[in-house]
């Protein structure tokens, strides 16, 4: 069985500590010309109250001090004592060699002084000594508990090798993790105007002209050797899809920030088609497409949207709308399989679209706006967030946008979050 080096650490330096009082104390106890102190039925007395004294100090440092962030609080205390010891001991060598050289004239006050700086010498040096002890053995523990500092983004290890994609006005929250004595970090951009950085959450620029590049570091406040480097991409926005940002709160308060991205006309759903969209490109090859330019990087997870136009019976058209949810469901988890990227999918069925009137001879090439392809990324949310009342709250904060107050006003199913049915 194994005994951890922690539970005989006090114990240790109590003795280490102890030994080298007692050392100091006996040597400076013997009669030398130039450190004399009072013996003549004194010395025993003396003796004891010094070291008695220099015990409880180092017991209360022992019980003071026991974590590496207090290591600096340690090398000055170390530092001052070793200032004291020596400013006692030239002053009792000083005291002693030009004040009386005759122990038959010596006053009271005089010896009480030689008393004062002899303790003064020897318990300051064993401070210093106790405390630079307990220093190393805490720098020690510390090396041995340490891990290098590294970056996490929603649980996933950054690897500087491997470049995080975002887009403008998106932000990405950075988590340090590594034991230290001091697990906080200061945060940098290079370059500095690219963006912003405040508690470890990056925030992309409003616009970029071109594909820009971003380094994120993170530096240990402990260790200003030691740091971790995030390398961000900025990509251009993506042709044909519509995105915007927007926060919502649930009825606890808790907070979800989203990006709405819609892809155009060209690409909605076919009229009573569950499985097929408009346009030259399939719906799996269309996700493929939108994947492998980063577009779902940023985001914890996706919410696939299923929509219906107001053509047919409103049951069945429901019904429709939640099966092209999780059709688009499928498309995305496919996609994110093929390009590596981990995303957890749910689905919302937002029904059918609900008209104030009806023209049966409307044909459903004028009606595609009714069933528009939108996927939702997460990009952050509190842990008991409930997304569906949440997000419907997000979208009216942007209700005096045209897209946002037609979904309010004309689908009229409660915002249910459900996972994905892989054998549909």
């Amino acid at each position: 069985m194994l005994v951890s080096f922690e539970n005989f650490r006090p114990l240790i330096t109590t003795a280490a500590a102890l030994l080298s009082a007692t050392t100091m104390l006996s040597l400076a106890w013997r009669k030398r010309a130039d450190l004399w102190v009072p013996g003549e039925g004194r010395a025993s007395a003396i003796w004891r109250t010094v070291s008695l004294g220099t015990g409880v100090l180092v017991a209360a440092l022992i019980i003071r001090y026991e974590h590496c962030s207090q290591i600096r609080e340690l090398l000055v205390l170390s530092g001052l004592a070793i200032a004291g010891c020596f400013a006692a001991l030239l002053s009792h060598w000083l005291f002693v060699k030009h004040v009386s050289v005759r122990r038959g004239t010596r006053a009271a006050l005089f010896d009480v002084a030689i008393i004062v700086l002899y303790a003064a010498w020897n318990v300051g040096g064993t401070v210093a000594l106790t405390a630079a002890t307990i220093a190393v053995m805490i720098e020690v523990e510390a090396r041995n508990l340490h891990q290098q500092l590294t970056l996490f983004v929603d649980d996933r290890k950054v690897d500087e090798a491997h470049p995080l994609h975002t887009r403008p006005k998106l932000p990405t929250h950075f988590a340090p993790h590594h034991a230290g004595c001091n697990n906080t970090v200061k945060w940098s951009i290079e370059p500095s105007d690219l963006g912003s950085i405040e508690n470890g959450t990056y925030n992309a620029p409003p616009e970029v002209e071109t594909v820009r590049r971003v380094k994120v570091v993170a530096k240990a406040l402990d260790r200003d050797w030691e740091e971790a480097v995030a390398d961000i991409i900025i990509d251009l926005e993506i042709p044909g899809v519509e995105r915007t940002t927007t926060k919502g709160r649930d009825d606890r308060g808790n907070t979800g920030v989203f990006d709405v991205m819609v892809i155009t006309q060209e690409h909605s759903w076919i009229c009573r088609s569950e499985v097929a969209i408009d346009g030259d490109t399939p719906g799996p090859a269309l996700m493929e497409q939108l994947a492998r330019s980063h577009a779902y990087d940023p985001y914890k997870f996706l919410i696939a949207i299923g929509t219906a136009s107001h053509e047919g019976p409103k049951p069945k058209e429901d019904a429709r709308a939640d099966s092209r949810a999780n059709t688009l469901g499928k498309w995305l988890i496919g996609s994110l399989k093929i390009t590596g990227v981990q995303r957890m999918v749910k689905r919302i069925n937002l029904g059918q679209y609900e008209p104030d009137s009806v023209d049966p001879k409307l044909p459903c090439r004028l009606t595609r706006s009714e069933r528009p392809l939108v996927v939702i990324g997460v990009i952050t949310k509190d842990d008991q967030l409930d997304i569906g009342v949440s997000l419907r709250n997000a979208f009216e904060s942007k209700r005096s946008e045209a897209f946002f107050k037609n979904i309010l006003r004309r689908y009229r199913r409660k915002w249910t979050v459900e996972p994905i049915d892989l054998t549909r």
